[in-house]
């Protein structure tokens, strides 16, 4: 059902071992971004020090997710020999597409957000605290840099290995279990959290195979970030997010709030996210049959 997508097709008949990749990929690039990271630790952590501000902490640790996407690009380009675009980061209209995906990453978590406060299980002064526009602002670009990190890893390079090597429904299933595995040691993780990653996994690569490419898919994955941990200030994945233009907190019973881990371990993010799979799954069948 989903071969058929631009997403696959433009890796498919390309010259490189997929057993080799589906092994040994995963390794290596997690490997090569935890040697680059090393290295780069060092720095981040005295112009912590020397600085003493957690915005800064926090804008330094998701750029570190550069050396990921500098990863893939490199086990792409001189393994795979194939090009960086076809990771399916060339779609018609760039823009468009990342602003699209910006506008549903917003309004989900909007909408989650509602639903907490509602229901009683989020509290907040609803103070807008405008002096933290600056580094809010700023953060905008390093929670794109951690997104699009993920996205290019997990939905890009990773969900096309696997579809092509056995199926697209395998690949969707077995990439967004291990998205969901590289959060496992985060702070305050729990089954509900780990249940809701790869239900996040399955929707945006569900949405990816759909538009044909992983660029609105970033911008999904960057908005509900930064939605979450600079605008509303929960804590995002067990994650601390500093400023933020509010600041709101899980209240009462965590199956419902998401606890410290942030909503993304509520059970209402579980109904959500399998809402938008079935919806999903739904549209592709219906594109499919008008074609």
């Amino acid at each position: 059902m989903y071969s058929d997508s631009k997403l696959i097709q433009q890796a498919q008949g390309l010259n490189f071992n997929t057993w080799f990749n589906v092994v040994l990929g995963p390794i290596a690039i997690l490997f090569l971004t935890g040697i680059m990271q090393i290295f780069l630790l060092p720095v981040n952590r005295y112009l912590v020090s020397i600085t003493n501000h957690p915005d800064l902490a926090l804008f330094l640790d998701l750029y570190l997710f550069i050396p990921m996407i500098l990863s893939v690009f490199l086990w792409t380009k001189y393994v795979e020999r194939r090009p960086i675009s076809s990771l399916g980061l060339k779609p018609k209209r760039f823009f468009p597409a990342y602003f699209k995906g910006i506008l549903i990453g917003l309004g989900l978590f909007f909408l989650l957000t509602a639903i907490l406060v509602v229901t009683n299980h989020a509290g907040s002064d609803f103070k807008l605290h405008l002096s933290a526009f600056p580094a809010v602002f700023l953060l905008f670009f390093a929670w794109s840099i951690q997104g699009s990190a993920e996205e290019i890893f997990s939905r890009g390079w990773q969900l096309q290995t696997l579809a092509i090597k056995f199926n697209v429904v395998v690949g969707l299933i077995l990439s967004s279990s291990f998205f969901a595995l590289l959060h496992f040691a985060n702070p305050n993780v729990n089954v509900i959290a780990i249940l809701n990653l790869i239900l996040f996994g399955l929707f945006i690569g569900l949405y990816a195979l759909l538009q044909g490419d992983i660029v609105g898919a970033c911008g999904i994955h960057v908005a509900w970030n930064y939605a979450q941990g600079s605008i509303f200030g929960f804590h995002v994945s067990g994650m601390n997010a500093s400023s933020s233009l509010m600041k709101f907190h899980p209240v009462g019973n965590s199956l419902y709030s998401g606890g410290f881990f942030g909503p993304e371990a509520s059970i209402f993010t579980t109904i959500i996210f399998s809402t938008l799979i079935v919806y999903l799954i739904y549209m592709t069948y219906r594109k499919k049959k008008k074609a």
